[in-house]
């Protein structure tokens, strides 16, 4: 045991940190992603671009994050 708790305790605050970190960066991916989208009239090509990303990442990314309208044709 150190001076300051346990060293399970310490990695107990280190993995609920990295928890935070990853369900942040999630959200603000989520986020930048629906904003795109939307800013491009759920247009995926023009989004995809506007992104710097491939068409198909863009389509992968709206389904995984659940947004609206992922199926669409991207015209």
């Amino acid at each position: 045991m150190s001076l300051f708790g346990s060293r399970e305790g310490d990695r107990r605050l280190e993995s609920r940190r990295d928890e935070d970190r990853e369900a942040r960066l999630w959200d603000f991916e989520r986020q930048s992603i629906a904003e795109a989208y939307a800013r491009n009239h759920a247009n995926i090509t023009r989004t995809a671009h506007y992104l710097g990303l491939e068409r198909n990442c863009l389509k992968y990314k709206l389904k995984k994050f659940g947004i609206a309208g992922q199926g669409t044709s991207g015209s």
